[in-house]
């Protein structure tokens, strides 16, 4: 079942990630497995060929920023995406990001949470994004989502 909005139109994410991407991708492919749209934008340059190796599955952008200036460039892809009229969702692994660009996400419309990556998964600060469900559980990938409020 494909998660959409009153207009037909699935969920769009936005994910900042600046330390470590095996949470956020996981989190990014569970997304993408029910029906949102995701947008990686990664802090750092990334070697273009090591980009290339990496699968971005169909529905999901993967961007590396450069360091200078990334949380700005951060803010004008919220500001793009504020346009998009379906739910949407602001994931960040850093504290300092959700408390610099969360007041303009939850401005924009965007629901914000701070994505926390364990050695068996990740789990979120507070509520996970409402399109997740209540609880989300895999076998074997050891990946748990807290409950939804």
């Amino acid at each position: 079942m494909t998660p959409t909005s009153k207009a037909g139109r699935a969920p769009h994410v936005i994910c900042a990630v600046e330390d470590g991407w095996r949470g956020m991708r996981l989190f990014s492919l569970e997304a993408i497995k029910r029906g949102a749209h995701v947008a990686v934008l990664i802090r750092g340059s990334v070697d273009p060929q090591l980009l290339g190796l990496i699968t971005v599955p169909e529905g999901m952008t993967l961007t590396a920023l450069a360091f200078g200036g990334y949380r700005f460039r951060v803010a004008l892809r919220l500001l793009r995406g504020a346009f998009h009229q379906v739910p949407k969702a602001f994931v960040v692994d850093k504290p300092r990001t959700k408390a610099l660009l969360g007041p303009l996400a939850r401005a924009l419309g965007f629901r914000t949470h701070r994505l926390i990556e364990t050695p068996d998964g990740f789990h979120f600060d507070a509520a996970a994004p409402a399109f997740l469900g209540a609880s989300v559980k895999r076998a074997g990938s050891g990946m748990s989502v807290c409950e939804s409020h």
